[in-house]
């Protein structure tokens, strides 16, 4: 099980997570607290790991939930800059820009809490499966790449009109595929409006064809893999983050009505993307579509992040603006968030995210593979221990 653990994405996120807020917690110390680290370090790995501990994974994981109490109190420890004896220091010190430590190990705290608690989540769904039994042991961490599969519901008694009905409605549908189309209706609409859609990209509304392409594919959305979708963690916390640097790219740069636009589009793209395994197989290949063709916006979103992070370290080159847009007193403390270390901490962490879904589209051993919805992973711990003692 170590094996497999090793092998995922989710192991090497959670454990550089890990690895940044223990580095800026000895760069914030510096003293014999420095000592608690490696220990705290260990636990936090545990928790990673919680799917290879089979006997004490209820250990593990009463652990990880008291580390969350802990891990907050430092958050607001740090934030509010009352920890004693905490050293300024600062991550980048460029020309115009710099990143405090307490800034990146404030940003490094809150997603560790909140990867902690689909931690706790995920084990108390376990407990909650009541058709589980004694001897079977149900991930938490590792999961299984699914497919949907066409289930086609046939009468047991049918007399000749239904086996006529079948056969036409199947040699249509075969129709459909060698034609590679939607249905009569939108293929006339779209080519009698052609012209017009042609216009609007000439006056500048191409946001608008955006639009229309995106809600076409949402109105063929199936709803109960859309509603599973919108209870998945890995959307909820992607939708969490692309938000949050939606908002602080438009606010750098003054919401100026282009970059606020593009921001909304390419917003748009990212949770196209997201929720993109509620359309059907035969639904993709009525339209020729291919899940290989997100790999497009996945690259422009990375490389659109990488130079947007080179504006603000090295080049400097437009006119934005960092200010502050989360200012409150507690106390006689000042607790101020600014513009340009969260967005730089959420592109780190969309940075990676955005290549994690490129290896997923890539690595499907099927077509139809879903990048998003992942399957639970169960065995069987007693035969596999008696099998390993024969």
């Amino acid at each position: 099980m170590l094996k497999l653990l090793c092998g995922t994405y989710n192991f090497w996120f959670l454990s550089l997570m890990n690895v940044v807020f223990m580095t800026s917690l000895c760069m914030l110390w510096l003293d014999v607290r420095v000592l608690v680290v490696p220990m705290s370090w260990w636990e936090y790995q545990n928790a990673v790991l919680t799917d290879a501990n089979l006997r004490n994974m209820r250990q593990v994981v009463v652990v990880s939930v008291v580390n969350i109490f802990i891990v907050g109190f430092i958050f607001f420890a740090v934030t509010l800059q009352i920890m004693p004896d905490m050293r300024e220091a600062l991550v980048f010190d460029g020309a115009r820009r710099s990143v405090a430590v307490h800034e990146v190990t404030a940003h490094s705290v809150v997603t560790l809490i909140i990867l902690l608690l689909r931690l706790a989540f995920r084990y108390r769904a376990t407990l909650k499966n009541k058709e589980a039994k004694d001897n079977i042991i149900q991930c938490i961490s590792y999961v299984c790449m699914v497919k949907p599969r066409l289930v086609i519901e046939n009468p047991s008694l049918a007399g000749r009109a239904m086996a006529l009905a079948k056969r036409n409605s199947s040699r249509r549908r075969r129709w459909w595929r060698r034609r590679d189309a939607l249905t009569k209706v939108p293929d006339e609409w779209i080519g009698r409006r052609c012209a017009v859609r042609l216009r609007l990209v000439h006056r500048g509304h191409k946001y608008l064809a955006d639009d229309i392409v995106l809600a076409n594919f949402v109105l063929h959305y199936q709803r109960r893999l859309l509603s599973q979708l919108a209870g998945s963690f890995d959307v909820a916390f992607l939708s969490f983050q692309f938000s949050v640097l939606t908002l602080c790219v438009c606010d750098l740069f003054q919401w100026d009505f282009p970059s606020v636009t593009m921001s909304a589009t390419l917003w748009l793209w990212i949770h196209w993307i997201l929720t993109l395994d509620a359309l059907v197989p035969i639904q993709r290949l009525r339209w020729g579509f291919r899940i290989e063709y997100t790999t497009l916006v996945l690259v422009m979103l990375f490389i659109g992040q990488a130079v947007l992070y080179n504006e603000l370290i090295a080049w400097n080159t437009l006119r934005l603006q960092d200010r502050v847009f989360l200012e409150f007193r507690v106390g006689s403390r000042r607790l101020a968030w600014r513009v340009v270390p969260m967005l730089m901490s959420r592109m780190v962490i969309t940075s990676v995210w955005t290549l994690r879904l490129l290896w997923r589209v890539w690595r499907r051993h099927d077509a139809d593979e879903l990048i998003m919805i992942h399957g639970d992973v169960e065995y069987n711990y007693t035969s596999s221990a008696t099998d390993q003692a024969r």
